[in-house]
């Protein structure tokens, strides 16, 4: 994998974490991950997870992704990125992961 970049955002009641990236293949992703009160009323669970995984084109990359997420002042979130990738048209897989609360 190459060079990670993250950014993390903490309102004490949510932490969200985006990171992007791309690996070695040339599959470039982003990813959020995301943990408290939100998480817990929205999704039954302690963590979710997020990713989406995309071959960049001149359209859309990783300058892309990055510039959103630099000029968002915490606005920011990963459907964001899916909304991005489907106007331009760009092929992209979804992963999600939950890891839900134990009674």
């Amino acid at each position: 994998m190459r060079e990670e970049k993250t950014v993390v955002m903490d309102d004490g009641a949510e932490k969200r974490v985006l990171s992007w990236g791309e690996f070695e293949d040339g599959i470039a992703y982003v990813r959020e991950t995301s943990e408290g009160d939100v998480t817990g009323f929205a999704y039954s669970a302690k963590r979710r997870q997020t990713t989406f995984m995309f071959r960049p084109t001149g359209d859309y990359n990783l300058d892309d992704v990055e510039n959103r997420i630099e000029t968002s002042d915490g606005d920011c979130f990963v459907c964001d990125f899916a909304d991005a990738l489907e106007f331009w048209g760009v092929p992209y897989k979804r992963e999600d992961k939950i890891k839900r609360f134990v009674a």
